[in-house]
């Protein structure tokens, strides 16, 4: 999947008559991350074939990441219609105003760090859901994992492609009206949490336009819908990242409302279609009865 949604990319560029190039920071630090993992996972098994076969098992996250990471200049450079507006306009019509400005009496150093912090679950929830189905052998569990994360990251980078929406902090860019960003609203003794803010909106890593459907929303139900299948014990844990995630995407103003409406359906899509095709891929009813 993952090789043809790339060669699907290729094709686009080559369509839009644009150069897509690899950022060597991106492919530089994988690779050196690769290696390194590789070598402890190596050190750790004791055996090539077991190491070679965990790297397999858990290659879809680093190809995921390195697809994301390189649509920086992909994005930048293709003919795409801006659709924020849209999204702007289905926010105000569902609420009268914008729920991303609603937490502006909140605002702190303290409130903000905790809401990073939620914020960033994402980036952690679904390889270590993954990890706990590998280490207590869930190998059903674990597949239909991996090919839901595969998934909804592909769906979700064909959002961005169709449906390029900016998030609501570049309102106040475009709009002078409209409130000062939020990093700009930190107080002095807050450099740290001012500097993630400003990596995570205005930063080398953030892709541009990439709101809808949002896939920090998706990813983190995907996750809970599989702790309360196959890991109930964490449930609550994952269950709690979610909520405070769903939070932060309106404190930090990094969504509108409907790029969260989007996710969460795009999100119950792949929970029911992912075991159905790995029943068909596999030629085993347990994969579907995992559900």
């Amino acid at each position: 999947m993952l090789v043809l949604f790339t060669l699907a990319l290729a094709g686009v560029m080559v369509g839009a008559r644009q150069w897509m190039r690899f950022e060597y920071h991106t492919v530089y630090c994988f690779l050196c991350l690769g290696l390194i993992v590789t070598w402890m996972i190596w050190r750790v098994e004791g055996s090539g074939g077991r190491a070679l076969r965990f790297v397999r098992d858990f290659v879809p996250f680093v190809a995921c990441v390195l697809i994301y990471e390189n649509l920086h200049e992909f994005l930048s450079v293709l003919p795409l219609v801006d659709r924020t507006p849209w999204a702007l306009w289905a926010d105000l019509w569902l609420f009268g105003s914008l729920p991303a400005y609603w937490f502006e009496r909140w605002i702190s150093d303290t409130m903000t760090g905790v809401m990073v912090a939620f914020y960033s679950t994402y980036y952690v929830a679904a390889p270590l859901m993954a990890v706990v189905f590998y280490k207590r052998s869930q190998e059903v569990a674990f597949r239909n994992l991996m090919l839901a994360v595969v998934v909804t990251q592909c769906l979700g980078y064909i959002g961005y492609l169709c449906v390029p929406v900016d998030p609501p902090f570049e309102i106040a860019k475009r709009l002078e009206t409209v409130n000062r960003p939020l990093h700009a609203q930190l107080g002095s003794d807050g450099p740290v949490l001012a500097a993630l803010l400003t990596a995570i909106g205005d930063g080398p890593w953030r892709t541009p336009r990439d709101c809808f459907p949002s896939l920090h929303t998706a990813l983190m139900l995907v996750t809970t819908a599989f702790a309360w299948r196959h890991a109930r014990g964490l449930f609550w844990v994952v269950l709690s990242c979610t909520i405070g995630l769903v939070l932060a995407t309106q404190y930090l103003r990094v969504h509108f409302v409907i790029d969260l409406v989007a996710g969460a359906a795009l999100a119950a899509g792949v929970i029911w279609f992912v075991p159905r095709l790995n029943a068909w891929w596999f030629g085993d009813p347990r994969y579907r009865a995992s559900r």
